[in-house]
């Protein structure tokens, strides 16, 4: 989507005409426009696709960033251009009209690349939602002290983005109950955060209760409403009463260990957090009904999980799984998609989706959408039961928030439990 092939926003061209013709007063009419509307500027381009055009106001500025899953992350592309004689910074993007995703707007970017771990916290600080779009999307940020750190970002939702139908609050809805509860692990020496979600009407006699083990709890309580999405659905019959068990991680470095195809934490979860939950709430221990679940990482830790263990975990969620990743020492990419291809066919169903914004090359590999595609396939060709689904967004917990409700009806829903 390179802006030197993109066609020109109809209202920044006229803008610029105005300026020439009536001077600053075109500019200060466009910002009272812009406040009263809202920003991005989305004007039609054909029946599928948009015109996207962020804006920002400063005259005293070096440059402006855009940060989005439309972008991608070469920065130094990603740059708004000042209108001449003007304070309107502008950056017009095509985008497909059902795309939904999140953006930041950084002023005065040191624009260095790459953003290394070490650094995020700090490399990220100037990333801001943008002041003139309403609506945010509350999300977090890793850091080595927890999953505690807003990062607040604005969201373009275009008018043909799919419907989140399940993420809102609904009238008189029964709501379940959702604890935090601390978890210590004797095998790895820490604790951890764990929200624990039990439905309405939870009854001890009448268990067991399926079971969702989903990873980075913090996200999918605090950006998430996965309590909010876990009652809906139960209410209106889309899945069986159940029980969750969100297990945080202690840090970003550990996480970046734990959910990376390690054994050692897959056995910890499987021994130590699945009776720990137990002693809590009455789960199930038959694992058709227990879905291992988490985005990312957290999706690539799934599907490791059950060809792991697949006597515990007979069901895999994975939104935009990481399946293009590799050992530091290894010099080939998707490890756990090539230890499939080799391994016998397990007991275990799949869930798993991936956005089609995420077409961009990880650590000099392929892109998430190339080994989500792979993973698919060579799942199918093992004979697997999967569903499998593109969503027009990129790798975002905006996005998330709708496909994790589509994941549990896929593996939980009336017709497959009636196949179970």
């Amino acid at each position: 989507m390179s802006q030197d092939t993109t066609p020109p926003s109809p209202r920044i061209a006229a803008l610029q005409h105005e300026i020439v013709v009536e001077g600053s007063s075109a500019i200060e009419r466009f910002w009272t426009e812009i406040g009263r509307v809202g920003a991005p500027l989305i004007e039609p381009l054909d029946h599928r696709r948009r015109l996207v055009t962020f804006v920002w106001r400063g005259a005293d500025v070096r440059n402006v960033l855009l940060v989005s899953g439309l972008t991608g992350f070469d920065f130094g592309a990603n740059l708004l251009t000042r209108l001449p004689g003007s304070d309107v910074w502008y950056r017009t993007i095509e985008a497909p009209s059902d795309v939904r995703t999140t953006y930041r707007l950084a002023p005065n970017d040191p624009l260095t690349l790459p953003a290394q771990v070490s650094d995020w916290e700090e490399r990220t600080h100037g990333w801001l939602p943008d002041p003139l779009n309403p609506a945010v999307h509350h999300a977090v940020q890793y850091t080595d002290r927890g999953n505690d750190v807003p990062a607040p970002a604005s969201v373009l939702e275009l008018p043909d983005a799919a419907p989140q139908p399940w993420v809102a609050p609904r009238p008189n809805t029964p709501a379940g109950e959702t604890e935090l509860l601390s978890f210590r692990s004797a095998t790895l020496g820490n604790e951890r955060r764990v929200w624990l979600y039990t439905p309405a009407g939870y009854d001890p006699t009448a268990g067991p209760y399926p079971l969702l083990v989903l990873f980075d709890g913090f996200a999918y309580t605090h950006t998430i409403p996965t309590p909010t999405i876990l009652d809906n659905l139960i209410a209106a019959g889309r899945i069986p009463p159940l029980v969750a068990v969100m297990p945080d991680s202690v840090s970003r470095a550990a996480r970046d260990a734990e959910l990376t195809c390690n054994p050692l934490f897959t056995d910890v979860l499987a021994d130590e957090l699945l009776p720990w939950a137990g002693a809590h709430r009455s789960i199930t221990t038959d694992p058709s009904l227990t879905i291992v679940a988490g985005s990312s990482y957290g999706g690539l830790a799934s599907a490791y999980a059950a060809m792991r263990r697949p006597e515990v975990f007979g069901a895999v969620l994975s939104q935009s799984g990481s399946y293009w990743w590799k050992p530091a020492l290894d010099d080939e990419p998707e490890q756990l998609i090539r230890e499939y291809e080799k391994a016998p066919r397990l007991p275990v169903r799949y869930y798993l989706d991936v956005g089609l914004l995420e077409d961009h090359s990880v650590r000099g590999g392929p892109s998430p959408v190339q080994s989500n595609r792979r993973m698919r396939d060579v799942l199918h060709s093992k004979g697997y039961d999967v569903h499998y689904a593109e969503y027009s967004g990129g790798h975002d917990t905006v996005c998330w928030q709708g496909t994790l409700a589509d994941g549990l009806i896929a593996l939980l829903g009336p017709g497959t439990r009636e196949r179970l």
